[in-house]
């Protein structure tokens, strides 16, 4: 499956948009995995903190040349980038013409995974806490991420799941991102409509 580089960074800003705003999650509090810290302003000098669970963001659409199903959301931790700032990772599911795409990406500064000449690559994969699996992948053409190559598999596990977990080798590294499942079942039927079933 290819993308064109037009295509990925147009995808990713568009996902960007809808799925991006809360920065701080379970990384930096006690409201635990899959939820993030949500302020509220009471007051000129008084914050409320609410624990809120990182959700799915539905960034569907018409780009006038196809309809397409889309969803987003935030890895709930994030990777040192320096010593005063961090990477934020996402996946996504997108369905178009039929076909269904699986993504997880950074976008500040790219991820840069591994591959090999063909352009893929093998990353690790855990769905809870159950055994490790080894999956391919091929690289988004901006370098910010990777697509799966078996997208079938991973949504019927995915939707049995309350964690999804990856190890992606990269030019720096390995980069290990971990997501909630949360509420990625609302949208199974939409997916479905599309002609994109995920289970």
């Amino acid at each position: 499956m290819r993308l064109s580089r037009l295509g990925s960074s147009l995808l990713i800003t568009v996902l960007l948009i809808g799925i991006t705003g809360h920065s701080a999650s379970a990384r930096e509090s006690s409201c635990g995995f899959g939820y993030e810290i949500d302020y509220y302003f009471e007051g000129y000098y008084t914050d409320t903190e609410k624990c809120t669970p990182i959700l799915w963001r539905d960034t569907s659409g018409n780009d006038g040349f196809v309809k397409y199903v889309k969803v987003g959301i935030q890895a709930d931790n994030r990777a040192n980038y320096d010593a005063d700032n961090f990477l934020d990772y996402y996946m996504a599911l997108q369905c178009a013409s039929r076909k269904l795409i699986v993504m997880v990406f950074e976008n500040e500064v790219g991820m840069y995974a591994d591959t090999n000449r063909r352009g893929l690559g093998t990353a690790q994969l855990r769905f809870n806490e159950k055994k490790i699996l080894r999956v391919q992948y091929g690289l988004l053409k901006d370098w910010s991420g990777i697509y799966l190559r078996n997208t079938k598999a991973f949504t019927s596990s995915l939707l049995k799941s309350s964690k999804v977990s990856f190890k992606i080798p990269t030019a720096s590294g390995s980069v290990v991102v971990h997501f909630p499942t949360s509420n990625i079942s609302e949208f199974t039927t939409a997916f479905k409509s599309a002609g994109c079933p995920l289970a």
